[in-house]
């Protein structure tokens, strides 16, 4: 009788448990939004460009306009911190509460950066594993490269983009508690936290912060990076809980969006005219327009971002990001050299196959199998 009533005891925590599980996969799958994959291959490409574009661009004479667009490029980082904040409010919801909650986040984010980032280490192995020391193998397989002083030049051991993730998994680890004071806000308060976010980012003209400058700004700042940058990625934990509360209330976004249009365009104008960093970081931060209006499955960014080519490159983006440096040298060596005009565009196209190929057959089941795997 006891044994009979143990095992039917386990039968329904498990069945709990995968109640659970099967929830959260479903609130997951169900709250994408196909655009918002197309803008993160926008950025990835963004990224991609001022690094291997914009002085291509000088060196051929383009229109100054155009290199300098391509110049503002580093802008395509605060594209993503902003994503990421606004997607995972949005997938998450209120299915962060307990314990088994929070356990399947941090298995799906470990699952969603580490695969990827390993196999990138591996490729660009030949060109780093000299000139590292112990220490720096530890910081780069704790994704902590950008947790010390943002002078430190640590972040940019092994994979340059890496210092990135460093920082995106400072927010993972604090998204829970973002999370819980921003739905604690009403509407006007979220609003006037959006307000303060474009601010403070602009002012600490955040996206030209990284790992290995102390500060631009007059007064000096022994701050980690990681801190200097979380303004990005709380502007789009209030974009996505202004969105849900909307939701909840009945009332979807506004279809007048012409005033985000217009906002759109002028910050566009900005990065084609200037580098002022202080201009930058205020354009920079004006994608959270971009995000709201793609949130509201506007029709335009629908069309542009949510169709099945963006959302292919969407996914593949993060693999794109990555590994555009040890693709880029590959290439040079293997390639490029009989072609150096063309360089660039030779990169671009081995890295955007790679990267399909690498998200179809390599990340998505490394990731399935890792959030099965680690329960």
């Amino acid at each position: 009788m006891m044994a009979s009533f143990g095992d039917g005891d386990r039968n329904s925590t498990r069945s709990i448990k995968a109640q659970a599980r099967s929830q959260m996969a479903t609130q997951e799958k169900s709250t994408e939004i196909p655009a918002l994959s197309g803008l993160r291959f926008c950025a990835a490409l963004y990224v991609f460009f001022f690094h291997y574009g914009a002085g291509y661009s000088a060196r051929h004479h383009f229109p100054v306009a155009f290199s300098t667009f391509l110049e503002n490029g580093f802008t395509g980082v605060t594209f993503f911190f902003v994503l990421s904040g606004f997607i995972l409010t949005y997938t998450y919801r209120d299915f962060l509460d307990g314990r088994i909650a929070l356990k399947r986040y941090f298995v799906a984010r470990f699952a969603r950066m580490y695969p990827v980032y390993l196999l990138a280490l591996l490729i660009a192995a030949p060109f780093w594993y000299k000139a590292v020391r112990p220490m720096d193998v530890v910081r780069m397989l704790s994704l902590t490269q950008s947790w010390g002083a943002s002078s430190s030049p640590l972040g940019y051991v092994g994979i340059l983009q890496a210092w990135t993730l460093s920082v995106e998994m400072f927010f993972y680890l604090v998204f829970p508690w973002l999370l819980r004071g921003a739905q604690r806000l009403r509407n006007h308060q979220i609003v006037f936290g959006i307000g303060v976010m474009y601010c403070t980012i602009g002012l600490l003209e955040a996206p030209v912060l990284h790992v290995g400058m102390s500060s631009v700004i007059s007064a000096p700042l022994f701050l980690p990076v990681t801190l200097l940058r979380l303004p990005e990625f709380a502007l789009g934990v209030l974009i996505g809980q202004y969105v849900l509360n909307r939701g909840r209330e009945g009332r979807p976004i506004p279809q007048r969006r012409w005033p985000h249009v217009l906002f759109l365009a002028a910050c566009c104008v900005v990065l084609f005219a200037t580098n002022r960093h202080g201009w930058v970081s205020f354009a920079a931060a004006g994608v959270g327009s971009l995000i709201y209006c793609a949130a509201g499955q506007a029709y335009i960014p629908r069309l542009a971002l949510g169709n099945r080519c963006m959302v292919v490159l969407g996914g593949a983006s993060y693999a794109m990001y990555l590994l555009q440096e040890p693709v880029r040298i590959y290439t040079a060596n293997l390639v490029a050299r009989r072609y150096p005009s063309a360089d660039p565009f030779i990169a671009l196209l081995a890295l955007l196959c790679l990267s399909v190929l690498i998200f179809y057959f390599y990340e998505q089941p490394a990731r399935s199998w890792l959030r099965k795997t680690i329960r």
